[in-house]
């Protein structure tokens, strides 16, 4: 009655390590943003836009608006350009649905070219930056209204004991570098000053590979689910999270797509998908946290 009713694998082909995996994240994201910084710089924030989909530790918010929360984001995974249903103009660029015990709270990140100015030359707040920071809010006033609260919660199909949870949207700006945003005393001043309340404004500077994110996928959701685009080379299967990444199908497409897992590690993750969602169809009601492979 209260034996386990999965099996581990033995001896799986291993995951990449994560020292191995950070460095591939830094050196990428470095690699990029010398690009946007050069003199033949990329149009528009679709490369940054890939990048942060290929590597989802890099972006923030997974552990909530203080970044303290023990809890895994649902579903396991950041959301690319998520739909909020009805609101008629831009989409976000990311959303983790982070929580703790008493809130959820959807971190909309919003993301702009790296070489975006802050200021103009007579320290003013430049036209660029102020519509940005104009899209945070409309989309706070959007969760303003109760109706589009029950429409997120139906859309992104979010568990009952989620919806019980306090709701509590943040909104997050990436933009800019950090030595033109903060190059006097003045500029730091007055930058300090922009974020709102649930607001939190930061430049690219600000990035970095997220140990504890080792395990979130990006996703997109469609129409019949989540849709994966992205699985870390980190991923581990096991108990924990089964449920949730039942969940998102493609797994396996996003798996062969990946130029960091070893020919062995796709077979394995490919061919384990299977076994852990017939798993959750079948009832996991003793289960060990730290069963990984």
């Amino acid at each position: 009655m209260f034996d386990k009713k999965y099996t581990m694998t033995a001896d799986p082909p291993p995951p990449m390590g994560w020292d191995e995996y950070e460095q591939i994240v830094r050196n990428e994201l470095s690699r990029l943003l010398q690009e946007y910084s050069g003199c033949n710089a990329p149009i528009g924030e679709q490369p940054i836009q890939k990048l942060l989909e290929r590597h989802p530790c890099l972006i923030p918010g997974a552990r909530g608006p203080d970044g303290g929360s023990g809890h895994a984001p649902f579903p396991l995974a950041v959301i690319s350009q998520p739909l909020l249903p009805g609101f008629p103009h831009r989409r976000p660029d990311f959303m983790w649905l982070a929580m703790d015990s008493m809130y959820l709270s959807p971190i909309i990140v919003e993301i702009e070219r790296p070489n975006k100015a802050w200021f103009t030359q007579a320290n003013r707040i430049t036209a660029q930056l102020t519509e940005a920071h104009g899209q945070l809010t409309q989309w706070q006033a959007w969760f303003a209204h109760p109706e589009n609260i029950q429409q997120f919660f139906f859309y992104y199909d979010l568990p009952q004991d989620l919806r019980r949870l306090t709701l509590r949207p943040h909104y997050v700006l990436i933009y800019g570098r950090r030595d033109e945003a903060n190059s006097s005393r003045q500029r730091a001043d007055m930058r300090a000053q922009l974020p709102r309340t649930n607001e939190t404004l930061m430049t690219y500077d600000r990035l970095e590979p997220d140990r504890w994110n080792d395990d979130f996928l990006c996703v997109r959701r469609e129409n019949d689910g989540y849709q994966a685009i992205t699985v870390p080379p980190t991923l581990t299967l096991g108990p924990a999270f089964a449920d949730w990444l039942a969940l998102i199908h493609d797994k396996d497409a996003a798996v062969r797509r990946s130029p960091y897992l070893s020919p062995e590690r796709k077979e394995f993750l490919i061919q384990r998908f299977p076994y852990w969602s017939k798993m959750v169809a079948d009832g996991l009601s003793v289960i060990n946290l730290g069963d990984a492979e």
